[in-house]
């Protein structure tokens, strides 16, 4: 997989090997276009324990930063952190509470 990424961006510097991507990754127009992108503002590189890796930042929680390698491509890693950022809404307690009844005295 890094081979591959390597042979088709020879030649480009990281910044440009990152533009060239970001332009695909967040192109809504694109049939195959993934909507976890939507989720993180633009990546930008860093270096980040020695390895070259773009680093996506929360547009809802920007202290919340993804890294990943350039050449991956997966969204899993992604799709678990708005799992768990943007839960599904929960009722309220008054909408728990509105079919039911609350007597002292049964309590």
């Amino acid at each position: 997989k890094k081979q591959r990424w390597e042979e088709k961006y020879k030649g480009l510097t990281m910044a440009e090997r990152l533009e060239k991507q970001t332009k695909i990754w967040y192109d809504a127009s694109r049939s195959n276009a993934s909507k976890v992108y939507s989720h993180f503002k633009e990546p930008c590189h860093v270096v980040h324990k020695g390895k070259d890796v773009y680093a996506f930042a929360c547009k809802r929680n920007p202290s919340v930063v993804l890294h990943r390698a350039p050449y991956e491509d997966s969204t899993g890693n992604f799709s678990n952190h708005i799992q768990r950022c943007s839960p599904e809404k929960k009722g309220t307690i008054e909408d728990f509470a509105a079919g039911t009844t609350y007597s002292a005295s049964r309590f």
